[in-house]
């Protein structure tokens, strides 16, 4: 099964922890009230819906073979 996952933007953070310095791509993810988080987080719910019912789909299949 193929799966068209969304695209996932970069956009580089560092921050600096008691001289360590700390890179996190994915910051702007945090802030689950921004539009395009939120745009993202239902592509990804619509594509965890889509793997599912494809899976039930299979072993529905399966049973359905299994049984003749």
């Amino acid at each position: 099964m193929k799966f068209d996952y969304p695209e996932t933007k970069k956009c580089q953070v560092v921050e600096n922890i008691h001289g360590v310095e700390i890179k996190d791509d994915y910051r702007w993810m945090e802030d689950n009230k921004d539009p395009e988080v939120l745009a993202w987080m239902k592509l990804r719910m619509n594509l965890r819906i889509n793997i599912f019912h494809r899976s039930l789909s299979e072993i529905n299949l399966r049973t359905d073979c299994w049984s003749l």
